[in-house]
């Protein structure tokens, strides 16, 4: 699996303007779980909110991973946004947040989860690549950036 593939035009949202950390988050998963029919979205916001009260998933560099593994999901599912302001997100750096990647996996998913987190976690390393992922003005050439990137890697697997 790479991420380019499980990402889609309707999991990619660019532009996207929302108050606070909280605010993003809940429209990222009410747009995700509208397209993958899930049956607790509030739910899923309230995991991922409490994840976010342990730590920060703010990574640094304007990029922030708020993640769930175990979360009641069938599939893995993975949202990315760009976000029209940037955002307080309590990163390590202190830094506001620009590009955010959402992942939720299911029970027995562990090792997918984690090679998923390290795949972000090194593409935040890419200057150029964060600055077209960033500044693309659609999914679609947000999805071809990423997918040049990728296209250097072999496939996560669980």
């Amino acid at each position: 699996m790479k991420l380019c593939t499980t990402l889609s035009e309707e999991t990619v949202f660019t532009g996207i303007s929302a108050p606070d950390k909280q605010a993003l988050l809940r429209e990222m998963v009410r747009r995700l779980a509208a397209v993958h029919s899930c049956a607790d979205p509030e739910g899923l916001v309230e995991i991922i909110l409490e994840r976010e009260q342990e730590i920060s998933t703010g990574i640094g560099g304007g990029v922030a991973i708020p993640h769930a593994n175990q979360a009641p999901v069938t599939e893995t599912l993975l949202a990315a946004a760009t976000l029209a302001t940037p955002l307080e997100f309590n990163a390590i750096d202190g830094k506001p947040v620009k590009l955010v990647f959402l992942v939720l996996t299911g029970s027995g998913k562990a090792g997918l989860h984690l090679k998923i987190l390290a795949r972000i976690s090194r593409m935040s390393h890419k200057e150029q690549l964060l600055q077209d992922l960033i500044n693309a003005d659609s999914a679609t050439e947000f999805l071809r950036h990423l997918a040049d990137f990728e296209s250097k890697f072999t496939d996560i697997s669980a």
